[in-house]
């Protein structure tokens, strides 16, 4: 168990300050009784260690690993198939057949994951590339893509999508490796199939699988230029042909018509017969300007969205919507909200994810991309279906509003500085009592520190409030005759200082 996990560990490198989990699966009658697992999955913000992954392989407690670094790279990668009709062993065999070092694992729903390793790691935007293309070329494309982020906010708590690991409980694993034969491998095979597969980053950018480029439509729809190697299979020939007229009509809007004939004379399997095109034609003769039928078979099976939108006859005309997805939320007092547009990271208030022209000043201000304003319900719409996948990422104690606020407190009342007497309270000063053994303040000093190094989460109420949730609670002194009402927390709670810090100056008189 103990060489397994190292290998798992080193294959599988990735955001190392945080991984996934979850707890029981259930399933969804809407996706064809699917294995879910969205009620109880979460960003746990723990390091990724042996022991986790000793309890993953060991069946107790599965791990999912963040595919991108701390650095924004990644080591490994994904394309994550989500059909369940799928012949993993016939993947395989593509996946052979076209020279193509990626391993087909089984999802614990019957879908796949195809796997592909590097020897040292390499951009997540290039990883992320590589393996559009690859799923854009293997039918697959639309398919989710990990890395899913190409860069991370990871000092404002972002941590990004995780993937489930496969050999969830080692041998007996139902996530396992299936080769070329349709069968399962063991643990111990499929690692020294995935560190024999490792490429170069030399190697991972030239890797394409071997055919003739179609120059036809290079600077068109990507999945067209794959269909025009391939050819156009029947049962997909009518909504190709009409997706050809489209890109025809904006490349050759004086002889585009002339140019249907020759596509489908050239790579439709068998052509389409003379009604069948001039019907195309008529559909496309009209003032409209159709768009590409994306979500079609058989261009759906082939997409590259990203590509696509850099695509001179793409679907990246002006005024379009750009990609936008992964949205994940910081789990703090105020959530944080994170969201992908145009590949770009890019981090939301609340209100700024309601407000579609809230949203479009943040991208401009952030990512430099001007979104179009929608309506408000489109958009809520929108949001609705990011909801659907969003990820909860888990906040440190030490990241919410509360855990900033008693992280300031102690440095407050653990200062050099503190009062030496009683007395000095009324200075400004926070004053430890050895006998007490408690740490006693006024909170008007503490607010004025708190303004001094820019926090303003909480009103003087809420931090009597967290005050007595930690423990501490109210005091009353007579200080040089004069009633002082204090605060006080307990000196476990705090560890003392050794460094200054910048306290607010003594005031030198006592103000209630």
């Amino acid at each position: 168990m103990t060489d397994d996990v190292e290998r798992m560990s080193d294959l599988f490198r990735g955001f190392r300050g945080a991984h996934g989990t979850h707890g029981k699966t259930e399933r969804n009658p809407d996706k064809h009784d699917k294995l879910e697992i969205k009620k109880t999955a979460r960003t746990v913000f723990e390091p990724v260690s042996r022991d986790l992954w000793e309890q993953h392989l060991s069946g107790t407690r599965p791990i999912g690993i963040i595919a991108i670094t701390e650095e924004s790279t990644s080591w490994w990668g994904c394309i994550d198939v989500d059909r369940y009709d799928i012949d993993h062993g016939e993947v395989a065999r593509q996946l052979r057949d076209m020279k193509l070092p990626l391993l087909v694992c089984r999802t614990k729903s019957g879908g796949a994951h195809l796997y592909l390793f590097v020897t040292e790691p390499v951009s997540a935007a290039v990883m992320q590339a590589k393996l559009r293309d690859l799923a854009a070329l293997l039918g697959f494309g639309g398919s989710e893509i990990f890395p899913k982020q190409t860069e991370l906010l990871a000092e404002r708590g972002d941590r990004g999508n995780w993937l489930n690991m496969p050999y969830f409980g080692g041998d007996s694993s139902e996530r396992y490796c299936v080769t070329e034969n349709g069968r399962g491998i063991t643990l111990r095979q499929f690692l020294a199939r995935a560190e024999a597969s490792r490429q170069t980053p030399e190697q991972l950018i030239d890797l394409r699988a071997p055919q003739e480029e179609d120059k036809e439509f290079r600077d068109g729809p990507p999945c067209l230029q794959h269909l025009a190697t391939t050819s156009f299979p029947q049962g997909s020939r009518n909504n190709g042909l009409f997706a050809v007229g489209v890109f025809m009509r904006k490349k050759y809007p004086d002889i585009w018509e002339d140019k249907i004939d020759e596509i489908n004379q050239k790579h439709m399997d068998p052509p389409l017969s003379s009604e069948e095109v001039q019907q195309i034609k008529k559909s496309l003769r009209g003032g409209k300007d159709y768009k590409y039928k994306c979500s079609d078979i058989p261009l759906v099976s082939h997409c590259n969205a990203a590509l696509c939108r850099t695509r001179k006859f793409g679907v990246g005309a002006s005024g379009t919507l750009p990609a936008i997805d992964n949205l994940a939320k910081l789990d703090t007092d105020e959530p944080i909200w994170f969201l992908d547009v145009s590949g770009r990271r890019v981090e939301l208030t609340t209100v700024e994810l309601q407000t579609p022209l809230l949203f479009q000043r943040k991208c401009m201000d952030v990512i430099n991309v001007m979104v179009p304003v929608l309506k408000k319900s489109t958009w809520d719409t929108i949001v609705q279906g990011l909801y659907e996948n969003m990820t909860i990422i888990e906040a440190p104690d030490e990241i919410s509003v509360s855990g900033q606020f008693m992280e300031h407190l102690e440095t407050f009342c653990t200062d050099r500085h503190k009062a030496q007497t009683r007395d000095e309270i009324i200075l400004g000063k926070a004053w430890h009592d050895p006998e007490s053994h408690r740490y006693y303040f006024r909170i008007r000093d503490v607010q004025e520190f708190l303004d001094r190094v820019k926090f303003r989460g909480l009103t003087r109420t809420q931090m009597m409030t967290r005050i007595k949730d930690n423990g501490g609670g109210a005091h009353f002194f007579n200080i040089k005759g004069r009633g002082t009402n204090v605060f006080w927390m307990p000196e476990e709670m705090f560890s003392e200082q050794d460094s200054t810090h910048d306290l607010p100056p003594a005031t030198g008189e006592e103000v209630l």
